[in-house]
């Protein structure tokens, strides 16, 4: 059986096409990346409809470098406060996820605060069963160690992995989940580096949920960083010398690097004992010391929940760089008030579309106009004229009555 990242169309039937001729996964986030084993030839998966792209799974390689006869500089660098480390911010309240060959999380540099977030063998580190045993150890005390390390209040996280594609793509996963059950910022820290670009879509759309994201740009003293540094979701950290100088090995040596950081002859803490540490190179180093400022950006601010939140903490990291030998150097001698809140989404709100005022129409009130009663003249006149009548009858027999008494009649 064959291993096989194979990036599909998921509008299409490849995924139950897949299904029918492999074992084939179930991703949680990134919906069109499959991890699958199949008896199937690389052509053979790639010719199924739907199928944009396959790659067989492989070993990615860790960015580090040896340097004999060390000097700890790397902090004093970052600060350029020689000979003392100096710094006003110290990350807290933000995660640090270093994705990596796991963590000694008993190590003294981590004060107890480091946990594991995710392991694809259930183990925290391993001493001698995979290459590079201490790689994620020393990794993460350049982030966040008490000696050693850049934000020295930020939270540790560790994902460890083996440095294969597909459990690197597993770790992710589980990296998105994180920042979307929490309430803090995320930072993911990654010291390998490969000649592929499978993994740039899954990079993409673990900014696309807020999370940023840290690169090293890889050891093999090329012109370009290599994968995952190499594209616009990730920071990409290249390699310095004590003296400001592009380190030998580093990889972005023409152009394609953000920022620049320590990466020769350092120190940092290994698993061989809770207090020991050794010697750290390569823009392995270089890579978590660029995430712990990174954490120190971020404190304070509101959660990143999109892309564009993300590039805003990328331009201000960016813009607090100092530049030294036309390169952007990491710089964490910065003040508080240069750190600002992410942007606020200009949300327009319509103002409410006041109702439509119909006059109230009234009826006029008609007043009942009750007539009034006729006179009757016609009666009155009758009844007048009867009480004439009477009168000249009561004269004319008054009169009469007196003519006789008086013997006239």
């Amino acid at each position: 059986m064959i291993t096989y990242i194979v990036t599909i169309d998921i509008s299409s039937d490849a995924k139950s096409e897949l299904t029918k001729v492999s074992k084939c996964g179930s991703p949680q986030i990134f919906h069109d990346t499959l991890i699958i084993e199949s008896t199937q030839t690389q052509e053979q998966i790639k010719s199924i409809v739907g199928v944009l792209g396959v790659v067989e799974d492989e070993y990615v390689t860790p960015s580090e470098v040896v340097q004999e006869n060390p000097k700890s500089w790397y902090l004093p660098h970052a600060s350029q406060t020689q000979p003392d480390y100096k710094y006003t911010r110290t990350g807290k309240g933000v995660d640090i996820v270093v994705v990596d060959t796991g963590v000694r999380l008993s190590h003294n540099e981590f004060s107890g605060k480091a946990k594991t977030l995710w392991s694809y063998d259930g183990k925290d580190y391993a001493r001698f069963t995979q290459p590079h045993p201490t790689h994620g150890t020393s990794c993460a005390s350049c982030a966040v160690g008490k000696k050693y390390g850049i934000a020295k209040e930020a939270n540790l996280y560790s994902v460890r992995t083996n440095f294969k594609t597909s459990v690197i793509i597993k770790g992710l996963e589980q990296v998105v989940k994180h920042h979307k059950m929490s309430d803090r910022n995320t930072i993911a820290s990654l010291s390998f580096s490969a000649y592929w670009g499978v993994i740039k879509g899954i990079c993409q759309t673990v900014m696309d949920h807020g999370v940023c994201l840290i690169a090293a740009a890889g050891n093999h003293s090329k012109d370009l960083p290599e994968y995952p540094a190499y594209q616009s979701s990730t920071i990409s950290v290249g390699a310095i010398d004590f003296n400001g100088n592009t380190a030998s090995f580093s990889n972005g040596k023409v152009q394609g690097n953000d920022i620049w950081a320590g990466g020769v002859g350092g120190y940092a803490a290994s698993i061989s004992h809770d207090d020991h540490k050794t010697r750290f190179s390569g823009t392995s180093a270089s890579c978590p010391l660029v995430a712990g400022m990174m954490a120190m950006v971020l404190e304070g601010s509101e959660k990143l929940e999109t892309r564009d939140d993300v590039r805003w903490a990328y331009d201000t990291l960016l813009q607090q760089a100092r530049t030294e030998n036309d390169k952007k150097m990491i710089n964490t001698n910065v003040t508080n008030e240069s750190f600002k809140q992410p942007p606020v989404p200009v949300v327009v709100i319509e103002p409410e579309k006041p109702e439509e005022l119909i006059p109230e129409v009234t009826e006029p009130k008609i007043e009942e106009i009750i007539p009034e009663k006729p006179v009757k003249e016609e009666k009155s006149k009758k009844k007048d004229d009867n009480k004439k009548k009477i009168g000249i009858i009561i004269g004319v027999v008054v009169i009469a009555v007196a003519l006789v008494y008086f013997g006239v009649i």
